[in-house]
Formats: structure tokens, C-alpha cells, sequence
């Protein structure tokens, strides 16, 4: 029986339809799909290639003084890093603040956390921590 389904489509059909399946599946994975949003959200959009791949990025307005903010987090399995990431701007666009983490595991991990005055990162490569806090 399905030698005769497979005869009746053709073998090139058939495979069209694969290819076209595939990139259509790859598209809405590399571009994400959008969430339901939350209170001050404007963007909350999911990537993922399971098992390798997993970001998720969010938008948002604070109301009451009107700065907007920027957050991203993710894992990467296949090359054992995370990552979070978040920003806040004024009303103008201006960066105002920035927070990062990342790690490689085993390898090495960092924290960078920037405001107006100072600039704190914090670490390590494999056994061996640092600290360093700067003022702008």
C-alpha cells in the first residue's frame, strides 16, 4: 500500500514538500514566536532549536516614568554557555543602565552590572575569581 501512495504522488513531489516543510519550520524558528504579553510588556518573543537552542527576549514601558527596558536570557546546549541580559533607557533612548551575565561552562563565567557612576564586573576563568568595580 505504500508503495502505491508513494507511486500515485511521485518521489519529486514528495520531496518538495519536504524541503518546503523544513524551511517553513526553520523560518518560524529562527524568527521566534510571540507571546501573550504582561502588564508594561511590548514584545515577548520565544526562539528555540530544541535541544541546542532556547532565547526569549522581552520589551517593556514602565509607566511611571517613562523609561523603557530591554531583557534577553538564553541557553545554548551544544557549547554549554547562558546568558542574561538586561538594559534600561530614559525617555530619550539613552542606555541608563545595563546588566550581563554569561557562562561558559566549565571554562569561564561573567556578571557585568553598568549604572550612571560606576561599572562592576565580576568573574571567573576556571578556578580563579575576579572583581573589579570602576567609576565612570
Amino acid at each position: 500500500m505504500k508503495r502505491h501512495v508513494f507511486m500515485i504522488i511521485g518521489p519529486k513531489v514528495m520531496r518538495c514538500g519536504l524541503v518546503l516543510i523544513v524551511i517553513g519550520l526553520g523560518f518560524t524558528i529562527l524568527t521566534g514566536c510571540e507571546q501573550p504579553l504582561k502588564e508594561n510588556e511590548t514584545l515577548h518573543m520565544t526562539m528555540f532549536i530544541w535541544p541546542f537552542l532556547d532565547v526569549e527576549r522581552w520589551k517593556g514601558i514602565n509607566p511611571e516614568d517613562g523609561t523603557s527596558w530591554k531583557k534577553e536570557r538564553g541557553d545554548a546546549i551544544c557549547w554549554l554557555s547562558t546568558w542574561e541580559k538586561e538594559q534600561r533607557f530614559d525617555k530619550d533612548g539613552f542606555p541608563i543602565y545595563r546588566k550581563e551575565r554569561s557562562t561558559f561552562l566549565p571554562l569561564w563565567s561573567t556578571q557585568i552590572e553598568e549604572s550612571e557612576a560606576f561599572i562592576n564586573k565580576k568573574g571567573s576563568v576556571l578556578v580563579f575569581p575576579y572583581d573589579s568595580r570602576q567609576r565612570k
